[in-house]
């Protein structure tokens, strides 16, 4: 069952209420490559099957993620690897990688993403040129997750980017794998309620999944604002955020998920299959605040 089958639902005849808890229900978790230790507390406090994406972090191999995909497989959850193309070292790297993954951790779906600009450090260019690579048939992958921003890229022109997706998208399809699509980090609700929008226009039958800040401190989040781009963002927050948030230690999801599921209800936006969080370290810190949220629905 692809995510948009897991997660489809109709949201016309939803509630705010009803639409943030299906966002939730389908929610999937991001944990850094160093975080083995995590996958019991995680399995612990979310649903069985439970996607949980590892991330692939500058000045890391792929090989060093190995040991959180298996831990996650191992604690009954769906462990989903980031693959950044500029980082990959070699073709043996990824093949490597993808053998040990898909053959002893049941990994059945990917992140794709460009990484850092600048020069590649081996054959991989783009995240185009990973998914156009044999190993990703060869070891049973059959979905592939590309990024869309809200906000604009800090380096990339939109049109740029808008015609690289059409060609992943085009090209995984015609390889039989199902798409998904993951919104990169935003602070401002509209944004990303007209990156809903969008999509649903462009892609209709591809899922996407909303990227938020898992609750996280506020010095955590500048840092990754500034450095991913979304600083805009971040600042207007700041700058017209209330005296609450401006006190507070640690981020609120709720915050830009209630205007995303306020936004969804009365539309037909059956391709939003549910929250991704960014977990900054703290994914047994997300896992808890979602299984809370959850108990309250």
């Amino acid at each position: 069952m692809s995510e948009l089958q897991a997660g489809r639902y109709d949201s016309a005849a939803l509630t705010g209420e009803t639409a943030l808890g299906q966002l939730l229900s389908n929610a999937s978790v991001e944990l850094g490559p160093n975080r083995a230790q995590d996958a019991a507390a995680i399995a612990a406090k979310l649903p069985q099957g439970t996607s949980v994406f590892i991330s692939h972090l500058p000045r890391h191999s792929l090989v060093q993620s190995l040991l959180a995909v298996q831990s996650l497989h191992k604690a009954g959850l769906r462990p989903v690897p980031h693959i950044a193309a500029r980082r990959i070292a070699s073709r043996e790297e990824l093949t490597a990688f993808l053998r040990t993954a898909c053959r002893r951790a049941g990994v059945r779906r990917l992140l794709l993403i460009g990484g850092d600009l600048g020069d590649a450090s081996g054959p991989f260019a783009d995240a185009e040129a990973v998914l156009a690579d044999p190993a990703i048939a060869e070891f049973g992958i059959r979905e592939i997750s590309f990024a869309v921003y809200p906000e604009e890229h800090p380096c990339i022109p939109a049109q740029q980017l808008e015609d690289a997706l059409d060609r992943k998208i085009k090209r995984a399809s015609a390889m039989g794998l199902s798409v998904s699509l993951v919104t990169q980090l935003c602070f401002t609700p509209e944004r990303i309620t007209t990156c809903i929008d969008t999509v649903a226009s462009r892609y209709p039958q591809v899922a996407l999944h909303i990227g938020v800040a898992g609750p996280t401190s506020l010095m955590s989040l500048a840092r990754y604002a500034q450095t991913c781009g979304v600083a805009n963002s971040f600042g207007s927050l700041v700058r017209m955020g209330s005296k609450s948030f401006l006190l507070a230690t640690s981020s609120d999801p709720l915050r830009e998920l209630a205007p995303v599921a306020a936004h969804l209800t009365g539309r037909n936006r059956p391709n939003v299959a549910g929250a991704h969080f960014f977990a900054f370290g703290g994914a047994i810190a997300t896992a808890d605040w979602i299984a809370t949220e959850m108990a309250k629905r």
